[in-house]
């Protein structure tokens, strides 16, 4: 079988891919979700509040109906009857206005969180683009949701006849009797009318939202070279890394081998180590790893110091120990002040001899 080419989509995206498109307002999320949530809290809402609102309904016409033979309308009162008017009207339908609004803001901080995408308000004008437009109402997108309109209104459709087949039965007896019975039954229809689709609409929501997700994270994937770019720039390039990385031991070699002819003494493993310390009793606590090394670096340490009359004197253990305990500028920890002591006074013995 063929390999892959690197522009195939074969990886998941990454996190800074995944926030880039945060970013921009690109989420997975339904609308169906909003729909459903929203329809089922007006559902709710009227069945709590229907009572009151008709109440209120039936005050208002009762006063309007009291005052309508005494009432002279002429231009000047119009204001004063509207505000009054704007005022009932919002005290109706505020409350359950209120609950679809609170509902649809909760509906979609639940699917995404809290976004604020300002990069989604900058203009896009390709989004005028006519052939842009086709394209999108042609894509696989558009066709889904082609297929969700459709599917919609089968099961509206559906629903309903149901619905209203079943209430028409119990309507007929009720020719006869008062309007509030009337309204009273066609109100039941109403809510069952309407619970049957919040169900059928929250079905239908979750699968949406399953959907986007998956084409979320599908229209997000990445080739292995995009991966390896993106890593490319967040990391840096691995080149360039090495380069800085090989001109910063350089640099700190050539400093180290500077300090040589400054350092005291050189204990030595006779062939792979060399440690170089230096001890200045009026500015230092304890003597200094000025410079260390292994193999060709430890002969040049040893070769440096004797050509600068430093005593290279030869400690296999102590060498080793302290070449894996301090760092080039570290001082020599508290356990060896003893051994380095007495190679210290050696030191010291050999030049006042010399």
């Amino acid at each position: 079988m063929a390999e892959q080419s690197s522009g195939d989509k074969t990886e998941q995206p990454t996190g800074h891919r995944l926030e880039e498109a945060r970013s921009r307002g690109n989420i997975p999320r339904s609308q169906d979700v909003n729909s459903s949530a929203a329809l089922l809290a007006g559902t709710l809402a009227l069945l709590y509040l229907g009572g009151g609102m008709v109440e209120m309904m039936q005050s208002a016409f009762r006063d309007v109906f009291r005052i309508s033979s005494s009432l002279e309308l002429n231009p000047d009162q119009m204001p004063a009857l509207l505000v009054i008017a704007s005022v009932f009207f919002l005290k109706l339908l505020g409350p359950f206005l209120l609950v679809i609004l609170i509902t649809a803001i909760a509906s979609n901080i639940i699917q995404s969180g809290w976004v604020v995408a300002t990069k989604a308000l900058e203009p896009n004008f390709g989004a005028l683009s006519p052939i842009k437009g086709f394209k999108r109402i042609f894509s696989s997108r558009g066709m889904v949701e082609l297929a969700k309109g459709i599917l919609k209104l089968i099961v509206v459709s559906w629903i309903a006849y149901a619905t209203v087949k079943s209430v028409i039965p119990a309507l007929i007896p009720l020719m006869d009797e008062e309007i509030g019975q009337i309204i009273g039954v066609i109100g039941k229809g109403m809510v069952k009318l309407a619970l049957r689709l919040t169900l059928a609409f929250a079905v239908i929501a979750v699968a949406d939202l399953l959907y986007q997700k998956w084409k979320f994270l599908h229209d997000l994937k990445m080739s292995k070279q995009e991966v390896k770019e993106e890593h490319r720039q967040m990391e840096g390039d691995p080149l360039i890394k090495g380069k800085i990385r090989q001109l910063q031991m350089q640099t700190s070699m050539n400093r180290m081998i500077k300090a040589i002819p400054t350092a005291d003494v050189v204990l030595a493993n006779p062939v792979h180590l060399a440690v170089a310390l230096q001890y200045d009793p009026a500015t230092m606590s304890a003597p200094k790893v000025i410079a260390k090394g292994k193999r060709k670096v430890a002969e040049r340490i040893k070769a440096i110091a004797r050509e600068n009359g430093i005593p290279v004197i030869e400690d296999p253990e102590l060498a080793r120990a302290l070449y894996k305990a301090a760092e080039v500028g570290w001082e020599v920890p508290y356990e060896f002040y003893q051994a380095v002591a007495e190679v210290m006074a050696m030191v010291y013995r050999i030049r006042k001899a010399a």
